[in-house]
């Protein structure tokens, strides 16, 4: 079977996601990291310049909102992994685009929102730092 192909909004070349998320991705045989995106072209280009070199692959790079990683060919499943007033429109984009969404966050207490979208119904869950 192919690997998942993988692309990452607020995966950034330091931080929170490449301490926590990115080792995992680049060490499971059944994920292939192939695209990042940040807010800022200087840092999405940094991010795919370092994730290419350890991934052993080109991996593109986006900046700005999340319409361009959603929409991607070379993309199967977009995990979102930004600070929490970010994720329900970069969510919502990649939900929009047809692509399979991973929700990240890292906090500690939970609160849920339910979206509807053509239908579908998305649990998202925040999770806040007390």
């Amino acid at each position: 079977m192919s690997p998942i192909k993988v692309g990452v909004i607020g995966l950034s070349s330091t931080g929170w996601a490449s301490n926590a998320l990115a080792p995992g991705l680049l060490n499971a045989p059944s994920f292939s990291l192939t695209a990042v995106s940040t807010t800022s072209a200087a840092s999405a280009e940094a991010s795919a310049q370092k994730y290419s070199a350890l991934a052993g692959h080109p991996v593109k790079p986006f900046h700005g909102d999340a319409s361009g990683i959603a929409n991607d060919k070379d993309v199967d499943l977009v995990a979102v992994s930004v600070k929490a007033p970010a994720h329900k429109a970069a969510a919502l984009a990649v939900i929009a685009a047809g692509k399979d969404v991973e929700y990240i966050n890292h906090y500690h207490t939970f609160i849920a929102t339910t979206i509807t979208l053509d239908h579908t119904i998305v649990l998202f869950v925040y999770i806040y730092k007390m």
